[in-house]
């Protein structure tokens, strides 16, 4: 069975179960009825702490400061809706972007290490964020 199908499969196990349950939550950011990016979070712990993904569509709508926005907003409802009291986020050390997001989300450095950060990804340095409650 291939990723694709395998991935597919798990959403389609997990969305059905009441949110405590869930091992993931999503989001998609409309901007004028258009998709134009989307957060997710897995290594979900209701009530304790999830890790975060994000991402925007389109490329020239990167360095918009939409990022920022969408990194706010998502890490409110996940926190509201999850009753979260931290949620990490782990972007490749070398990719600038996403990094300078976080930290201007109000995210705090934690460390940097080598690993795969989810089944997805490859083994690649990576920097840990985490935004708390307040």
């Amino acid at each position: 069975m291939n990723l694709d199908v395998r991935w597919r499969q798990r959403y389609e196990l997990d969305h059905p179960k009441p949110l405590p349950e869930r091992a993931s939550f999503e989001i998609v950011w409309l901007l004028n009825d258009e998709v134009v990016g989307f957060s997710t979070v897995d290594k979900l712990v209701f009530g304790e702490q999830a890790n975060m993904h994000l991402h925007l569509v389109e490329p020239d709508r990167r360095r918009s400061g939409m990022g920022v926005q969408f990194v706010r907003m998502s890490a409110r409802l996940y926190f509201d809706t999850l009753e979260l009291r931290r949620i990490f986020c782990q972007p490749n050390a070398l990719n600038t972007a996403p990094n300078r997001t976080l930290q201007a989300a109000g995210f705090r450095y934690v460390k940097t290490l080598m690993t795969a950060p989810s089944p997805l990804n490859y083994r690649q340095p990576i920097t840990r964020w985490v935004l708390e409650q307040s």
